[in-house]
This record gives structure tokens, C-alpha cells and sequence, in this order.
């Protein structure tokens, strides 16, 4: 069986107002300690450029979370988009509507949940080590990203946090252009525009 590892990344809020969180899930290149259980040895990770590079293409199946927990208040929204720089791996999070995405929001707002988590299982059983003993994650797969609330890397950081663009919106709302007649005649019995 395998058993799926979590990973905490610190989150900077940038203003906003909206209800789409963006920003990096997984710095690459940052070793951090880590333990894969409370009671197991510590010991330091990376995560390497193309590690998740499978899931990119199946963003949306992925759940925004509320510190890892699997209740029906804890999800609190989706990914919409997933892709991979030479920094990280970045998302793009949809928070669902309602009082569980709400308080989500303000709780991200405030500080009080500062970073995102990954819950994540490597696809490697023999781990590469790097001289001083990093372990080296290569291929992931990653289960869900979670807003929590203790880091331990530095570099993953939400960086906006918005409503619908506004060029998706002015494409989504298509408003028909009424000709002069058109607005003599509803002017004529009675109807202002």
C-alpha cells in the first residue's frame, strides 16, 4: 500500500477580492526538512523541475482543501489549472460559493491560513539522495493541494487572488447593440434605456 505524504508550502496573499487563489503549490529546488509521519526520523527533501509534469494535464480532477481533512466542509474548491516553471509547480484554485469557500477566503486574507500543502505520493520506491543525503523527488503524483496552516517551504506563495478576468467576462456576456429606430420606437411608448 502506498502511503500518501504531505507537504507544506508558505503562501503570501496579494490583494484581492475574488474567488480564485493562484499561485506556486511546490517550489523546485528548495530542500526542506521534513518527516512523512510525527513519530518517523526527519530528514530533507527536494523537489526537482518536471516532477509533477504528469498532472498538468489533469489539473481539473484535483480538490482545494482545508488542512488535509476529507469532510464535505472541507472541500473547499477546485483547480482549474495546473503548469510547471523552472521555479514550481503553480496552480490556479476556483473557491466554491457558499460559507465554507467564504470563510476559506477571509481565513487566507487575514494570514490565518498562510500556506498551501500538497498530499502527494512519489512513484519512485528507491529514492535518489543527493551527496548530503536529500532526497530527491523526481515523479510525483500529486492527490490534492490543501490551505493550511504551518509551512515548511518558504517559496510557495499565492500570488493573487481574483474575481473573473475581465476579458473573460466581456466574452462570456455578449450584449446586442440596439440600432437609433429601435430606440425611438421604445422611447415612443413609454421605455427608457
Amino acid at each position: 500500500m502506498t502511503v500518501v505524504l504531505h507537504r507544506t508550502f508558505r503562501a503570501q496573499l496579494e490583494a484581492g477580492e475574488g474567488r480564485t487563489l493562484e499561485g506556486c503549490c511546490v517550489p523546485y529546488g528548495e530542500a526542506a526538512q521534513v518527516r512523512d509521519a510525527p513519530d518517523q526520523a526527519a530528514y530533507y527533501e527536494v523537489f526537482e523541475p518536471g516532477a509533477f509534469k504528469r498532472q498538468v494535464n489533469a489539473a481539473t480532477r484535483l480538490e482545494l482543501r482545508y488542512e488535509h481533512r476529507d469532510g464535505l466542509p472541507d472541500s473547499v474548491g477546485v483547480c482549474r489549472e495546473l503548469h510547471e516553471e523552472s521555479s514550481g509547480l503553480y496552480g490556479v484554485f476556483q473557491v466554491h460559493k457558499g460559507a465554507f469557500g467564504d470563510q476559506a477566503l477571509e481565513l487566507v486574507r487575514e494570514g490565518i491560513l498562510p500556506g498551501f500543502s500538497i498530499g502527494f505520493t512519489d512513484r519512485y520506491t528507491h529514492w535518489k539522495r543527493t551527496p548530503e543525503g536529500t532526497v530527491v523527488r523526481k515523479s510525483c503524483q500529486l492527490h490534492e493541494v490543501s490551505l493550511v496552516r504551518a509551512p515548511a517551504y518558504t517559496g510557495a506563495v499565492i500570488t493573487a487572488q481574483r474575481g473573473r478576468d475581465t476579458d473573460e467576462l466581456a466574452a462570456a456576456v455578449s450584449v446586442a447593440v440596439a440600432d437609433e429606430a429601435q430606440i425611438a420606437r421604445l422611447r415612443a411608448v413609454g421605455i427608457t434605456l
